[in-house]
């Protein structure tokens, strides 16, 4: 009873506790293709990761959605639009405003109907700032390498890389493109496979782009100026473009892209280290595998990695001394057809940390999942068309980067700098923890902070994420923090001063 009586005056008396309020902008995700209103096993798929599991419904949309495939929700998981690569749709579904075309080249007018055929080859993120209504687009444009067009096997080229920028206060707050495809680089870059992740501040963002036929990786930064090339670097190997994806761990420090040389065989792939503060990436490991992956996707710890082919699908040990040696088969298409073949394509993290694997075919209404991607071998539970779709889906999921990733605690970059005095405060020494580790309850002492107003305070865990946040009505020199709710593991707990922003971070260990 004494426990809960202070539990109860530290709530009402000092401060408000707010469980995670981090963005749910991935919140749902929009599949579907061959739109019609008489048949409704063609048309729109929305899964809803508010649920758990989560909750697949039809409706009727006219946006149909290839491979490229990004859509945008708020941060209560509102949906606010969505694009297919060729044009953008508001949440009702009508074309935004100057939604259509995107890029303007005459292969986005060919594949309005159906979307652009290029996986990854559009991401829509938050610009970073105080507006809540300000979004972009980084998308590609796409033109045909030769004579025919076919989805499968005709041969694209990416020649040009552009941003689009989104106001959503624009059309009675339906939102409108504020400025379009403006040019970003003109390369010879990888088809598809943009693909970005959080700076180290925790509110820039970093995307990766490769150029084609010699490896040189493009950093581009997305801040409140704008998007511009940051740093470009030549690895000096041969790696030909080709059919497959890139991804990020969802610390954002390592990367992995896969580019299969389909219809022949073969395919390249590349992993490599990534500074979430800097923009710099080391330590690339590049191989030529002898048969066809399409997808690449880490596990959520990011010590697993998942090699996707269509009949099989392999686990590298990112924590192995050599990564090829440590691959491990831990699934073998079953021969399921309804009624052509669910093979394996790409893969998407969910946001309930599961992995989700489309079907390499058109007109299916299957979804492969791998249950517990942290678990090693066969553990990892390898489910084959475990989901039904309620609609026919054309070899989509969406690109999502990991909305939920903050600060790297520790980083040169995990400061934040007073916007009227242009200094950076850190005052560790005058807050402390006890006890640490805990299990239940840790006190937090603030000492000789009288000319210092603590606004807030963030719990972190080791990936980055934002777990839950205190936030405080007025100055206190002590504050016992319940920890109950959260897993044993390391954490930290960064602190916000009003003018200073953070002042300090803290680690803190939870036990069981």
């Amino acid at each position: 009873m004494n426990r809960l009586l202070l539990l109860l005056l530290t709530f009402f008396c000092c401060s408000v506790f707010v469980f995670s309020q981090a963005p749910k902008h991935d919140q749902l995700w929009l599949l579907g293709a061959f739109s019609n209103p008489n048949d409704t096993t063609f048309g729109g798929t929305i899964i809803d990761f508010s649920k758990a599991p989560p909750l697949m419904s039809y409706e009727y949309r006219e946006m149909n959605i290839d491979m490229a495939n990004s859509s945008m929700c708020d941060k209560n998981g509102e949906l606010l639009f969505y694009t297919n690569g060729a044009y953008v749709a508001n949440a009702v579904g009508d074309t935004m405003l100057n939604g259509a075309p995107l890029n303007e080249d005459s292969l986005t007018y060919f594949f309005m109907d159906n979307g652009l055929p290029v996986i990854q080859g559009i991401i829509s993120l938050p610009i970073p700032g105080e507006n809540e209504d300000d979004f972009i687009l980084i998308h590609a444009e796409v033109i045909q390498a030769n004579d025919t067009i076919d989805s499968l096997f005709t041969a694209f080229l990416t020649p040009k890389l552009f941003y689009s920028t989104i106001d959503m206060s624009l059309d009675g707050g339906l939102g409108g493109i504020s400025s379009k495809n403006n040019l970003i680089l003109q390369d010879t870059l990888d088809l598809g496979k943009i693909v970005a992740t959080r700076h180290a501040n925790g509110k820039d963002w970093w995307i990766v782009l490769s150029e084609i036929n010699r490896t040189n990786f493009y950093t581009f930064l997305l801040s409140e100026e704008g998007i511009a090339i940051h740093e470009k670097q030549d690895f000096g190997y041969f790696s030909k473009f080709g059919t497959g994806n890139a991804s990020f761990s969802l610390d954002g420090t390592r990367y992995a892209r896969i580019s299969s040389d389909f219809p022949a065989l073969g395919s390249y792939f590349d992993v490599l280290d990534f500074d979430r503060c800097t923009g710099e990436i080391t330590n690339v490991q590049n191989f030529n595998l002898e048969h066809n992956y399409f997808g690449c996707q880490f596990s959520p710890d990011g010590k697993l990695l998942y090699l996707i082919n269509a009949l099989y699908i392999v686990q590298l040990d990112m924590e192995s001394d050599n990564l090829m040696e440590s691959a491990d088969t831990v699934a073998f298409y079953d021969g399921f057809a309804d009624p052509f073949p669910t093979w394996f394509f790409f893969a998407q993290l969910g946001v309930d940390e599961k992995i989700y694997i489309n079907v390499r075919g058109i007109n299916s209404r299957w979804m492969h999942i791998i249950h517990e991607p942290n678990v090693r071998g066969p553990g990892c539970m390898v489910e084959q068309h475990g989901i039904q779709l309620p609609t026919h889906n054309s070899f989509s999921l969406p690109n999502l980067p990991n909305y939920r990733l903050g600060p790297l605690p520790g980083s040169p970059c995990d400061t934040i700098v007073s916007a009227t005095n242009n200094i950076a405060v850190n005052l560790d020494d005058r807050i402390k923890l006890s006890p640490n580790p805990a299990c239940n309850m840790i006190n937090i002492a603030f000492e000789s902070m009288q000319e210092y107003s603590i606004s807030h305070l963030e719990i972190i865990d080791n990936l980055g994420r934002v777990k839950n946040q205190l936030f405080f009505s007025q100055n206190q020199s002590t504050i016992n923090l319940d920890i109950n709710h959260l897993e044993a593991g390391v954490y930290f707990v960064r602190f916000f001063e009003k003018e200073f922003g953070v002042i300090s971070t803290k680690q803190m260990v939870v036990i069981e």
